[in-house]
C-alpha cells in the first residue's frame, strides 16, 4: 500500500510540511527555505504535453497504415510482403526425444494452424482476445516453412550439444539453415551460461552465422488467449530474425536522412575463468522511420582501448550506411544518439563530433541525448483513477500519468512518461518512474520536444513484442545485445569475433 500513486504522494507532502516549518543553514549566515510542492498551480509548472502515437507503415508508397502495430499487420500484412518478401525459411528444431509429440503439435498450431478459442457459451461476455488466428505463415505471407527435426537424449546440455552438431552436419552451401528453433525449459534461466543448454546450442548455430529462436515446453502446453498471446511474439521476433520488416514508422520529415543510433557496451571475458577486463562497445542504427540498418560490435578489447575501438566501428557503420543510401552532396542528415544513464563526456561527444565532421560535402546536425531510468523526479497525476486489475480486482497505476506524456524541465531536459495505468503490471508496482531526457550542450540539434516525441515512438517500435516498451529499441536492443554478449562470454570456445561477421547485422539478440 505504501507504494501506491496516493499513499506515496501523501507521505512527500507530509515530508515537505515539516521541512516548511523551519529555516534551514547551508553554511553560516545563508539560510533558506524549502516552498510548496511544485504543481500545476504554480505559475512556473513545466506545461505537460502528449507525444503523438507513431503511425506504423505496411508498404514502401506508405499507402497502408495503421496506429495500432498488430492489427495493421493482420490486415495488410508485414512490410516485406510488398517488397518481394521473403524465401521460404528452412529451420532446424532442436527438442528433447521425451518431449518431440507435444513440440511436434505446438509446431503445427504455430506455422500453420493458429489458435483456436472456443466461443463463449454467454453472448453478453466479451471472448478473450486471439492473437494468433491465423498462423505464421498466413499472418506473415509465406507460402510454407521447411523443417526437420534434431532430437536430444535428455535435458543435458550435451544431450542439446549432440543434437546440433547432428544438425550442423546437414548444414551446408547446398542446404543451410535459415534459423533453429529450440526448445528448453523454464528452469533453465536458472541455469549458468557454462551447463545451460539454451547457451551452448546458441554458440553451437552462431558460430556457424545461424541465428537461433527458443521457446520453453511450458509455453507448448498453455491453452487459449494465454497461448496466442505467446504466439504472437514468437512469430514476430522469428520472422524478424529471418530478415522480414513487419512494419515501419511514418518517416518524420521529407528531405532528410535521419539516424537515431543506440550507444552501449557489453563487458565480456576471456573463456569460462578468464578476468572480464575487456569491452565490445556495441551501435545499433535506425532510420528515422524505425527501419533496423544494422548493429555494429567492435573488437573485444582492453577498457583502455575501448573509446578507440568504438569509433572505429562506429566510422564503418556510418560509412555502410551512407553507401547503401547512396548520399548525394548536399543532403541533409541528422544524427541523433542515444545512451543510457551514462552521461557523455566531453572526450566522446569531441570523438564523435570530429568523426562526423568528416562529412564535409553534406549539411549535417547531430544531438547527444542521454535517457535515463534512474533520476530524483517522479510525476502525479491526480486525477488519474488507475484501472482494475483483473487478478487481484484491485486498482493499479493510480495517479499515474498516462503513457507519451512528458514534461519540459528546460531547454535541455524533459521528463517522459512511459508506464501509464494500463502498463503497470500489479497494484503493488506502485507509481511508475518517468525517464529523464537530458541533451548534451554540444548539440547542434536542439529541438528538445522533437526529440521526447522521437524516444516515446521508438519505445512503441520493437520487434520482439507487440507490447509498447519502457525504453526505446535503441537502448533496448543494446541491452539485450550486452546480455547475450556476457552470458556467451562465459563459455569456454565462445569467440566474441564471431559477431563481427553477418550475423552481428541481423536481428540474432531478439
Amino acid at each position: 500500500a505504501e507504494r501506491t500513486g496516493p499513499r506515496h504522494l501523501e507521505r512527500i507532502r507530509s515530508i515537505i510540511a515539516s521541512l516548511r516549518k523551519r529555516q534551514h543553514e547551508m553554511a553560516p549566515g545563508i539560510q533558506f527555505s524549502f516552498g510548496p510542492l511544485l504543481d500545476d498551480s504554480c505559475v512556473t509548472f513545466p506545461q505537460f504535453e502528449t507525444a503523438p502515437h507513431p503511425l506504423y507503415v505496411y508498404d514502401a508508397r506508405g499507402f497502408k497504415t495503421s496506429k495500432w502495430n498488430d492489427g495493421g499487420l493482420n490486415k495488410f500484412g508485414p512490410f516485406s510482403a510488398g517488397v518481394g518478401g521473403i524465401a521460404p525459411p528452412r529451420i532446424c528444431v532442436i527438442c528433447q526425444k521425451s518431449e518431440k509429440g507435444e513440440v511436434d503439435q505446438f509446431l503445427r498450431t504455430f506455422f500453420s494452424h493458429g489458435v483456436r478459442l472456443p466461443a463463449s457459451p454467454h453472448h453478453r461476455v466479451k471472448p478473450p482476445k486471439n492473437y494468433f488466428e491465423k498462423g505464421f505463415c498466413q499472418k506473415y505471407r509465406l507460402s510454407t516453412v521447411h523443417y526437420e527435426y534434431f532430437l536430444a537424449a535428455d535435458r543435458s546440455a550435451e544431450a542439446y550439444r549432440k543434437a546440433c552438431q547432428e544438425a550442423l552436419e546437414k548444414h551446408g552451401t547446398d542446404h543451410p539453415w535459415d534459423l533453429a528453433l529450440v526448445q528448453i525449459e523454464e528452469a533453465f534461466h536458472e541455469l549458468p551460461p557454462e551447463v545451460n543448454p539454451y547457451f551452448v546450442t546458441k554458440l553451437s548455430f552462431q558460430t556457424l552465422q545461424i541465428l537461433v529462436q527458443e521457446f520453453e515446453i511450458e509455453t507448448a502446453r498453455k491453452r487459449g488467449s494465454q497461448l496466442s498471446f505467446c504466439l504472437n511474439n514468437m512469430g514476430l521476433a522469428t520472422y524478424a530474425k529471418l530478415g522480414g520488416i513487419p512494419w515501419l514508422m511514418q518517416a518524420p520529415a521529407k528531405g532528410l536522412h535521419e539516424f537515431v543510433i543506440g550507444l552501449g557496451s557489453s563487458e565480456v571475458g576471456v573463456g569460462r575463468l578468464g578476468k572480464r577486463e575487456r569491452l565490445v562497445g556495441i551501435t545499433t542504427i535506425f532510420g528515422g522511420d524505425g527501419h533496423y540498418h544494422l548493429s555494429n560490435l567492435s573488437k573485444a578489447v582492453p577498457k583502455a582501448e575501448y573509446q578507440e575501438a568504438l569509433l572505429r566501428t562506429l566510422r564503418t557503420a556510418i560509412g555502410n550506411v551512407r553507401t547503401g543510401m547512396n548520399w548525394q552532396a548536399g543532403d541533409r542528415i541528422l544524427f541523433v544518439f542515444h545512451a543510457k544513464f551514462k552521461k557523455f563526456s566531453d572526450d566522446e561527444v569531441r570523438a564523435v563530433v570530429t568523426l562526423i565532421s568528416e562529412l564535409t560535402e553534406f549539411d549535417v546536425k547531430y544531438a547527444f541525448v542521454q535517457i535515463s531510468e534512474e533520476n530524483p523526479f517522479i510525476a502525479f497525476d491526480t486525477s488519474e483513477r488507475g484501472i482494475t486489475d483483473y487478478e487481484s480486482g484491485r486498482a493499479k497505476g493510480i495517479y499515474a500519468p498516462k503513457r507519451g506524456g512528458y514534461l519540459l524541465l528546460g531547454r535541455r531536459d524533459a521528463l517522459l512518461c512511459v508506464t501509464g495505468p494500463t502498463d503497470v503490471k500489479r497494484p503493488e508496482d506502485g507509481m511508475p518512474q518517468p525517464l529523464q531526457i537530458s541533451l548534451h550542450r554540444e548539440s547542434s540539434f536542439t529541438d528538445i520536444p522533437y526529440l521526447v516525441e522521437q524516444v516515446y515512438a521508438f519505445s512503441c517500435h520493437s520487434w520482439r513484442s507487440f507490447l509498447p516498451g519502457s525504453l526505446p529499441v535503441t537502448i533496448h536492443y543494446s541491452n539485450l545485445i550486452a546480455k547475450s554478449l556476457g552470458k556467451l562470454s562465459r563459455l569456454e570456445r565462445w569467440n566474441p569475433d564471431v559477431m563481427l561477421d553477418r550475423i552481428g547485422k541481423t536481428m540474432w539478440f531478439l
